[in-house]
């Protein structure tokens, strides 16, 4: 049986799992700090180029 089963039986109730697992993921999204790897601007690059830069 899985944790979202057990919610009941510990006196937690489905929604309030739901929402602490939601809120946990936007905490988790606004704590993080995201960048772009290198191969990001490459990607974008050879997009922009319609895969003209792929044979320079």
């Amino acid at each position: 049986m899985g944790s979202y089963q057990k919610a009941p039986q510990k006196g937690i109730t489905k929604l309030q799992y739901l929402l602490r697992g939601y809120f946990v993921l936007l905490l988790f999204q606004l704590i993080i700090n995201r960048y772009k790897k290198k191969s990001f601007y490459w990607y974008k690059e050879v997009i922009e180029s319609n895969g003209e830069t792929l044979y320079d």
